[in-house]
């Protein structure tokens, strides 16, 4: 990945999973008797808490077989791609994912997964980058690469090529 090319600690992990983004809270009301007879319930959709389950858990696995042991509270730098299954030819001319999902979606699904497995809270993110393009492959693959860093080495991050 040409974001970390230049750091030696930095960890890639990849996965082929079909690409799900986070969606809204959903509210439900439940009837109670008392004075006020209803409460309104908020609660993650199935289709996004399947989605943080089944990649928490591929994530912890690579952990184990990689041999890496640790949840740290330090700040921390992620590069997230997500590369969509190429389904026709007409998206051969751009390598470029430019539909829906939206990348914050995307970004914000799989940084709540990594929570309280890779790091304690996703606030320790203070940089994240998220690439939505066709995978040259036919299927969804979403690769992470991250790294302990402190919010000064940010002037150390190189451009992505395809920003220059």
């Amino acid at each position: 990945m040409e974001f970390y090319e230049e750091f030696p600690e930095i960890y890639t992990f990849s996965t082929d999973i079909k690409i799900v983004a986070k969606e809204r809270p959903r509210f439900a009301g439940i009837a109670r008797s008392g004075i006020n007879g209803f409460k309104s319930v908020v609660y993650t959709p199935k289709k996004t808490k399947d989605f943080e389950q089944e990649f928490g858990l591929k994530f912890k696995a690579w952990l184990r077989h990689v041999g890496l042991d640790f949840k740290c509270e330090s700040p921390m730098a992620m590069h997230i791609e997500f590369k969509f299954a190429s389904k026709s030819n007409k998206n051969k001319d751009s390598s470029f994912h430019s539909k829906k999902p939206d990348w914050d979606n995307l970004g914000k699904i799989v940084c709540d997964s990594l929570n309280k497995i890779l790091y304690e809270d996703d606030c320790q993110l203070w940089d994240v980058r998220v690439v939505k393009k066709f995978n040259d492959e036919n299927k969804d693959q979403i690769v992470i690469s991250f790294k302990y860093s402190q919010p000064e080495d940010a002037l150390k991050v190189p451009r992505l090529s395809y920003l220059k």
